[in-house]
């Protein structure tokens, strides 16, 4: 009897530390216009503009999303949503490089970014802090 007593506990501690526990991220629909907040570490200056995100996919594996009218320069910028983390990849896209890293808080949105843009006279990098909303 006493070993069938030991033995419970010890099963209740298997069965319990077998189980796996899901956390399923939300989708978040982040499509639409936001205002946006923008300082701007080499100008040293904040500057205000709007840029639209389009979300093709709101599930599935394809966590794409698309930033226009990025760092106020018409560009679109492709960036990554993972749960509530952003990651923008380093891209190329005109003038411009682009990389950075957010992410989502109370329906607003925090990027970090570094953008280089290339003129005909230098490259000039800025690291840059928005807040859309």
């Amino acid at each position: 009897m006493r070993r069938l007593l030991f033995l419970i506990p010890v099963f209740l501690l298997v069965l319990i530390s077998s189980c796996t526990t899901y956390i399923e991220e939300p989708y978040y629909d982040l499509e639409g216009t936001y205002r946006v907040e923008e300082y701007s570490y080499y100008y040293d200056e904040f500057f205000g503009y709007s840029i639209y995100v389009e979300q093709p996919y709101l599930s599935g594996p394809d966590n794409i999303i698309y930033i226009e009218n990025f760092y106020n320069s018409g560009i679109i910028v492709e960036a990554y949503l993972n749960g509530s983390r952003i990651s923008i990849p380093y891209q190329e896209i005109g003038q411009f490089d682009i990389e950075g890293s957010g992410y989502l808080d109370g329906g607003h949105i925090h990027i970090e970014a570094t953008v280089w843009e290339h003129t005909s006279h230098a490259v000039i990098r800025d690291d840059i802090e928005i807040t859309a909303y």
